[in-house]
């Protein structure tokens, strides 16, 4: 039976299990259809891909539209995100990195995208900016699926996996000396007496004649 207890805890805004989060744009110095701005983020904030989408536009990209935990598809961008979060476990100082470069590769060009109507003169095309939009959308998604890919062969395991003229090499990335030396791990586990030695076998022992003769008792034949 569960006890559920009463708690105060600190929440960050990153937190693992969000569903998505969004910061909210207001222009004032441009015209009124490119100047609001919602950057719209799936999946968790810190390994997200803040996507613009802005108010001139009469559709949301179809990637954004859907996701969900409870249903495993990675033609949506919560889900593109979701898994490069959770393979950021395996290591996630290194794979952080990985993931704020191309964060910032990704947000760089869609700045540029949306500064790219700023001096626009011309009454913009809805169809052309929702068109742009969503391309800018999909190729963000495929963009972390290839992230994905890559974490995955590159830190498998734990190592730092790679390829160096024509030769394989998994380098053990191990862990921190100041852990190591907290943890006591030169010291070793303490040793086993012949006592808990000889529990064990006998335990181990009558644990296999018994499977002996459940199993004796399944294939006989009446």
């Amino acid at each position: 039976m569960l006890t559920f207890l009463r708690d105060c805890r600190e929440r960050t805004i990153a937190i693992y299990r969000s569903s998505d989060s969004f910061v909210v744009q207001s222009r004032s110095y441009v015209s009124n259809s490119i100047g609001g701005v919602i950057w719209f983020g799936p999946s968790a904030a810190h390994t997200t891909n803040y996507i613009p989408i802005l108010s001139g536009g009469t559709e949301s990209p179809d990637c954004l539209k859907w996701g969900w935990q409870g249903i495993y598809n990675l033609t949506t961008s919560y889900w593109a995100h979701r898994i490069v979060l959770n393979i950021a476990q395996l290591k996630f100082n290194y794979i952080i990195q990985d993931i704020r470069n191309l964060q910032n590769t990704l947000e760089s060009q869609s700045l540029e995208l949306i500064n790219s109507f700023n001096d626009s003169k011309d009454i913009i095309d809805v169809n052309k900016l929702n068109g742009l939009i969503r391309d800018n959308a999909n190729y963000g998604l495929l963009q972390f699926i290839q992230l994905f890919h890559y974490l995955l062969f590159t830190y498998a395991d734990g190592n730092r996996n790679y390829w160096k003229d024509n030769t394989f090499h998994a380098d053990s990335l191990g862990y921190p000396a100041w852990w190591l030396e907290d943890v006591g791990y030169a010291d070793g586990p303490e040793p086993i007496t012949n006592k808990y030695t000889k529990k064990a076998y006998e335990f181990y022992q009558k644990q296999e004649q018994t499977e002996k003769e459940d199993n004796f008792e399944y294939f006989k034949v009446y």
